[in-house]
C-alpha cells in the first residue's frame, strides 16, 4: 500500500532553493502533486509521453539553433539522428505513457516537426543564444519587500529584443493559454536587459499531418504585475504548507494518482 507522505510536515530547509514557472504553475495545477514531485520528491508512477516528445523534439531544434549560432551550417539529417536517438532514449523506459500512440508513429511525427522547424527558420537570423538561464528577484506587490528565493528560468531563445517558447503541442492553441508562463519571461528579461521582449511562441502541432504555428506578442506592466501577484501568493501557500489535492480531468493521467488515491483510502479504513 503506498505509503501516506501526503501531510508530512515541512522540515526547515527542505523548500527548494528557487521558485520556477514551472513550480509556480505545477502547484496551481495541483497543490499535493507540486508536493509529490518538489518536496517529498518521490518516484513517479508514470512519465508523461508528451513531455518525453518534447523533449526529444527540443533537444534537435536546440542542437540545429546552437550550430547557427556558432558560424555552421547544420545538416538537417544531422538534427533528425539527434531527435531519433533521443526519442529511442525515451521510449525505452517502461514507465512512459504515449496514450494509445505507438512511439514509430510519434517518431514519424516528430521528424517531420523538426523538418518543418528548419524549413520555417533557415532564412533567419539565428538567435543570439539558446537554452538561456535567467535569475531575477521577485518583489511582493503588497509590500515591496523581496521573496527570499529567485525566480530562476530558461527561456528556449533569446535574440535582441525576442524571446522564444517552443512548444509541442495536440493542436492550436490560443496564445493566451501560456500568458501566465509568458509573463513571466517578459518580466525576467526587462528585469535583466531593462528591455521589454517581444515573445515569439512557436507551436509544434502534432497533429495527423503535423504544421507549425507562429505567434508573436508583447505584454504589459499589469500582465508581468500579474504573474508576480500569483507567483508570491504560490510561493506563501508553499512555505505555510497549504498542498490539497485538486480533482479535475487531469487525475487519470497524473503520475502520482496511486499515491493521491491510496493516501485516501488508507484514511477511509483507518
Amino acid at each position: 500500500m503506498p505509503r501516506d507522505d501526503s501531510h508530512e510536515p515541512h522540515v526547515p530547509g527542505t523548500l527548494p532553493p528557487y521558485l520556477s514557472v514551472s513550480q509556480v504553475t505545477s502547484w496551481l495545477r495541483c497543490p499535493r502533486a507540486y508536493r509529490y514531485r518538489y518536496l517529498v520528491k518521490r518516484e513517479p508512477e508514470s512519465r508523461s509521453g508528451n513531455l518525453a516528445f518534447g523533449s526529444a523534439v527540443h533537444s534537435a531544434i536546440e542542437w540545429w539553433q546552437g550550430e547557427r549560432i556558432a558560424g555552421r551550417e547544420p545538416d538537417v539529417d544531422r538534427a533528425l539522428r539527434i531527435f531519433r536517438a533521443d526519442w529511442t532514449a525515451q521510449t525505452a523506459d517502461s514507465l512512459l505513457d504515449l496514450e494509445d500512440r505507438s512511439p514509430g508513429e510519434l517518431q514519424a511525427v516528430g521528424e517531420a516537426l523538426v523538418r518543418l522547424f528548419v524549413e520555417r527558420f533557415t532564412g533567419e537570423t539565428p538567435p543570439g543564444a539558446v537554452e538561456h538561464r535567467f535569475e531575477v528577484v521577485l518583489r511582493d506587490p503588497a509590500t515591496g519587500a523581496p521573496l527570499p528565493v529567485p525566480l530562476v528560468g530558461y527561456l528556449d531563445a533569446l535574440s535582441d529584443g525576442l524571446a522564444w517558447e517552443l512548444k509541442t503541442a495536440a493542436r492550436k492553441t490560443a496564445i493566451s493559454e501560456y500568458a501566465l508562463q509568458l509573463a513571466a519571461y517578459s518580466y525576467a528579461v526587462r528585469e535583466t536587459t531593462g528591455v521589454r521582449p517581444r515573445l515569439r511562441v512557436v507551436e509544434l502541432i502534432k497533429t495527423k499531418v503535423p504544421k507549425i504555428e507562429v505567434e508573436e506578442t508583447m505584454l504589459t506592466d499589469r500582465e508581468e504585475a500579474w504573474f508576480v501577484e500569483v507567483a508570491v501568493e504560490v510561493y506563501d501557500a508553499i512555505t505555510r504548507g497549504a498542498f490539497p489535492p485538486n480533482p479535475s480531468w487531469m487525475c487519470p493521467r497524473c503520475e502520482y494518482r496511486g499515491a493521491c488515491r491510496g493516501t485516501v483510502a488508507m484514511k477511509a479504513a483507518a
